[in-house]
């Protein structure tokens, strides 16, 4: 009965002829597969994206999508949560199990959240509520086909740069820095809240880095690294990371798992090092960060610097759940972490940088 009626708002809320796609937005060569038991749902969905322009295609049931899925290359999947035979988690263990890696979208309704969390765990990118509107299901529909823009575009770049990396090519490099910067970019376009951070990250990093007198190998690295460091958040919903209150431990846990994806995008591109660090940005002195669970000299020293750095910025900026701290204020609260989160000697050498610089925040 309750489907039933979620069925009936989300016909009174789709059906105007304004559906709320940005018709043109983007081109029409993306294909986006509709998986949906229920006719009336399915058709409201198909016919939105048919009038925006894509190619729409649809399956009744999930194992008929997961054929169909893995006969044909979609760059988009729309599959509700709760189907007879399948459900929709079935549905997408078996399509990774099969090596399918196509942006996934999965539709429920609210009592069904807590599911719809757990399938990011097995790579969906975003899910959306029952009932919706158009409005707001075009922006996640073309914010998942941004995501797969980048992975196609970052799987053409590794395949190029393994074919020229024997020969050191110019180009390539030129391409790389600008892979990186699309990165970035991608990922401060999801919150207004964040904009600027991995610039600002980098630029404490290296300050800190002047303060300990590394080399320039180890400080290139930390430049580096420092800019990359959150590349796996472009897998994280913006529902999570743009939440205001706190988050729930299902929350957290898609949350945790962006060091891990940022290495898997990165991992053909950047040496064992470099990924190392990006990996255990999150670690905490004590043995109680993720994902390792590394203690004291475990970390690698980027990884140490660029967690200061992190931190720094997280607190002195605006975020979507409380305010900026003063400078002062935030350099307390590093001290008083010390030993705890950070490295007591690294964070003495990064009150002191910031002391010296404090006119450039």
């Amino acid at each position: 009965m309750e489907k039933n009626q979620n069925n009936q708002d989300l016909c009174e809320s789709s059906l105007p002829m304004d559906n709320g796609f940005s018709s043109g937005s983007l081109e029409s060569k993306y294909d986006i597969l509709v998986v949906d038991d229920d006719t009336l749902i399915r058709k409201i969905l198909a016919d939105g994206l048919k009038e925006s322009g894509y190619n729409v295609f649809e399956a009744n049931n999930g194992k008929k999508a997961v054929q169909m899925a893995l006969e044909k290359n979609y760059d988009l999947i729309l599959c509700d949560m709760m189907m007879p035979e399948m459900t929709g988690l079935e549905f997408l263990k078996m399509l990774r199990s099969q090596g399918c890696d196509s942006e996934t979208i999965m539709v429920t309704a609210f009592q069904d959240l807590n599911t719809a969390i757990k399938a990011m765990k097995f790579g969906a990118g975003d899910f959306i509520t029952k009932p919706f509107n158009m409005p707001d299901l075009c922006r996640t529909v073309d914010e998942a086909l941004r995501r797969a823009e980048m992975k196609k575009i970052s799987t053409e770049y590794t395949k190029a740069l393994q074919r020229k990396v024997q020969a050191q090519d110019d180009r390539m490099r030129i391409l790389f820095y600008e892979a990186i910067q699309a990165m970035i970019n991608a990922i401060e376009a999801k919150d207004d809240y964040t904009k600027g951070h991995s610039h600002r990250v980098t630029k404490y990093a290296m300050w800190l880095v002047k303060e300990l007198k590394l080399d320039f190998e180890k400080a290139k690295d930390i430049h580096l690294t420092a800019q990359l460091h959150d590349i796996g958040k472009l897998n994280v919903p913006d529902a999570i990371l743009q939440k205001p209150g706190p988050l729930t431990e299902e929350e957290f846990a898609v949350i945790k798992q962006h060091p891990e994806k940022g290495c898997m995008v990165l991992a053909p591109i950047l040496p064992e090092d470099n990924l190392k660090t990006i990996m255990h940005h999150h670690e905490k002195w004590s043995g109680k960060g993720y994902p390792m669970g590394l203690v004291g000299d475990e970390i690698p020293l980027a990884s140490r610097v660029i967690s200061l750095a992190d931190a720094f910025d997280a607190i002195t900026s605006q975020r979507s759940y409380r305010d900026p701290m003063e400078v002062p204020d935030a350099l307390e609260e590093i001290c008083r972490s010390a030993g705890e989160h950070f490295d007591p000697e690294l964070t003495r050498a990064f009150v002191s940088s910031v002391k010296v610089n404090s006119r450039e925040i």
